[in-house]
């Protein structure tokens, strides 16, 4: 591989060639990757049980991997608008929600996203550190 080969590889393709994720056999589990940009984008939640926390716990389990990373400008993900207790998690985390048209071929959907440190500050208070 020459260097301009190898910078190509280094900047473009690795950072974005695999994923990160916590998962836990009781909880559930989260998956992200690095997004262009300084942002991390949320893949997939998905809490076995639901009104217990485990939602909450494995995003914040997701920020604490996130700041021994790269520095991150936002977290973002999509979801389907139909899907209202999604949207009302992501709300209730501190998420901005925004309707997307033309990203799902079945329907709408919504961006959510916020600021990394936004989150981390909404954390922090929430477990009162």
């Amino acid at each position: 591989m020459d260097k301009l080969q190898n910078e190509f590889m280094q900047k473009y393709i690795l950072p974005f060639d695999s994923v990160s994720y916590e998962y836990d056999p009781l909880a559930g589990f989260i998956v992200w990757r690095m997004g262009t940009g300084g942002n991390a984008e949320l893949l997939h939640i998905r809490a076995y049980e639901t009104r217990e926390g485990h939602g909450r716990s494995l995003v914040y389990r997701m920020l604490d991997r996130l700041a021994d990373q790269p520095p991150y400008h936002t977290v973002y993900g999509f979801s389907r608008v139909s899907n209202k207790r999604a949207g009302a998690f992501y709300k209730a985390m501190g998420f901005h929600l925004v309707p997307v048209d033309g990203i799902y071929t079945d329907g709408k959907a919504i961006m959510f996203w916020q600021e990394f440190s936004q989150l981390v500050r909404l954390q922090r208070r929430y477990l009162k550190l």
